[in-house]
Parts: C-alpha cells; structure tokens; sequence
C-alpha cells in the first residue's frame, strides 16, 4: 500500500499527463455527440467502450514503458517484485475507474442513459476497468525491456482483450433489456462471473511472471 501511493504521488506530480488523458476522453466525446444527432442504444453502447478501450490504451498501456532507469532502479532496492506489480495494478485500477466513470457520465450528459439495468451496466464497467487496467499493466511490464516496446504492447495485448471486449459488449447489451425479458444463451450472471474470472486469472498470470522480468 506504501509503495501505491508513493507511485500515486510520483504520477500526480505530472498533472498535465493525467490532464491530457482526461482531455482526450472528453475530446472523443465530444466529437462523437457533435458527429451523431441521435444514437442507437446498441451504437451508444459500442462508441462508450471504444472510448473507454482507447483511454486505457493511452493511460495505462506506457505504465511500466516510461519509467526511467533510475526509478527501476530504486524500486529495485526497495520492494519485491510481487509489490511493485500490485502497486502499478492498484494504481491503474483506480485510474481507469475514475475515467471509465467520467466517460460514462460525460456520455450520460451529452447523449442520455439507455441501460434499463444500470445495476448491469455499473458492474460490467467496473470489471471491465480492471480488465483493461491489468491487461495492459501486464503486456506493459513484459514489453518493457523490448526495443520496439509500443507495438509489443499491441500484439501482446490484442489476444487477451479479444474476450474482454466480447464480454463486455454482451453484457452491455443485456443490460439494455428489461428485468423482466428472458433471454437464451449468456445470462448476465455467467457474465460477470466469466470477466471476473478473467480479471482473476489475468492478475494471477502477471504476479507469476513478473517477478522472472524483474529479475532480468
């Protein structure tokens, strides 16, 4: 917990990184609620993800790629590997939260709120921000040490959100349905039990395996 909001206060001295990435989510939606007059409920739900997916991939996609020697370094010397990997995780949990939330509220001002089980839709987005935050957390600590690190982070990344994003999109249009509709195949608590289970595996994938990075 030291070691997260150490590196809670190392990112908040850089105010005008996080700046930038909240601009550039209200940029993209901005830009769609001037380009579209009116939204489908299921378009709604495809342009809310899209964003959310693209905000990660520029907040926490470079978490362990910008870091400069001399803090792996001193991380090195101060914590074990299984810490500085929980810590990054924590961190970006919470970021991609707080901006996964803004999103749905700058989404919910701009062009309305279609969910008719927002119950659904609030536990889809919290599971899905931390997918996206431990995806890239991992495929950023294994890309690290690469040359070409950025486009690592792509084709390590793509395989492991191609069910996330599966997940999410049906559970999101699950929650556009009534209570009372009954719907074949996925129920939304095989669902979020599923992306849940993903985010745990996920996780446990990237404690096992971080410590063999560290190392080197």
């Amino acid at each position: 917990m030291a070691l997260t909001l150490k590196e809670a206060r190392l990112e908040w001295r850089l105010k005008y990184a996080l700046g930038g990435i909240a601009l550039y989510l209200l940029a993209i939606v901005l830009l769609i609620f001037l380009t579209f007059e009116q939204l489908e409920d299921r378009v709604w739900v495809l342009l809310f993800w899209m964003a959310v997916l693209f905000t990660a991939a520029n907040a926490v996609a470079k978490s362990f790629l910008l870091e400069s020697e001399g803090r792996r370094l001193y991380y090195y010397t101060v914590a074990s590997a299984e810490a500085v990997m929980m810590s990054k995780i924590i961190y970006n949990f919470c970021l991609m939260m707080i901006l996964a939330l803004l999103g749905l509220g700058l989404f919910t001002a701009m062009m309305g709120f279609p969910p008719e089980r927002p119950g659904l839709f609030l536990g889809t987005v919290v599971l899905g921000s931390g997918a996206f935050a431990l995806v890239f957390t991992m495929v950023s600590a294994i890309a690290s040490g690469a040359s070409n690190s950025g486009t690592l982070v792509a084709i390590l990344g793509f395989p492991v959100l191609v069910p996330v994003i599966r997940l999410l999109t049906a559970l999101s249009m699950l929650s556009l349905l009534p209570e009372n509709v009954v719907t074949s195949g996925l129920s939304p608590g095989q669902g979020l039990l599923l992306l849940a289970g993903i985010d745990v595996l996920v996780l446990a994938f990237a404690m096992v395996l971080f410590p063999y990075l560290w190392r080197d």
